[in-house]
């Protein structure tokens, strides 16, 4: 069952910067960041929409494997976050249960350097995947790059496991119910939810 994998992982966007004399956060037990590889190419950038292909980008563990998109949803559709602030990191956490329950993965990509994630992942106590993306890579192939650098449109993305866009909305992040809008999206139970009568 999804909910006894261990999906934490601290992981670099193709792109990112690598941190000279960093060393391995305390996380030993859980796959880390690693340094990009310039041979590998990602996907063209073009719109992202409901019903598009999610671009399937690449990005590199603590144990030197690249990794795609599409592994990762090997395990299940996704929830993608951009932009989030601590508040909603917190609250992508509270959902995580539910949300691997219900068969969701939940991913946290954050412009940020890979020692910062660490900080926040330890910070916050985060058992979910998150993403460094400190040069906006992901970002932009999903076009919620903002022009100043500083960090993603907050937004989020559902996936379903074929790597297709499900729902989507740029601009904002909600505070709660991130597994209530995953769940719709990809025509779960939502929990909590009156069932139908039968007759």
């Amino acid at each position: 069952m999804l909910s006894n994998l261990l999906i934490l992982s601290i992981v670099f966007a193709l792109g990112a910067d690598p941190v000279p004399g960093a060393s391995r956060p305390p996380f030993e037990r859980l796959p880390g960041a690693g340094t990009p590889s310039p041979r590998i190419q990602e996907p063209p950038h073009s719109l992202i929409e409901v019903g598009a292909a999610a671009p399937d980008f690449s990005y590199q563990t603590a144990d030197g494997h690249w990794r795609h998109l599409r592994e990762l949803l090997g395990h299940g559709p996704a929830l993608l976050v951009f932009g989030a602030n601590r508040e909603q990191l917190l609250a992508l956490e509270a959902e995580r249960n539910a949300l691997l329950d219900n068969g969701i993965l939940p991913v946290a990509v954050l412009n940020e350097k890979p020692a910062r994630i660490w900080s926040v992942v330890r910070d916050l106590s985060l058992n979910y995947t998150v993403l460094a993306d400190p040069r906006q890579v992901v970002a932009e192939q999903f076009n919620v790059k903002r022009e100043d650098q500083r960090s993603a449109t907050p937004s989020w993305f559902v996936l379903n496991q074929q790597g297709e866009v499900r729902a989507l909305r740029r601009g904002q992040l909600p505070n709660a119910g991130f597994n209530t809008l995953a769940s719709t999206a990809l025509g779960r139970p939502v929990p909590g939810a009156a069932l139908p009568a039968s007759h």
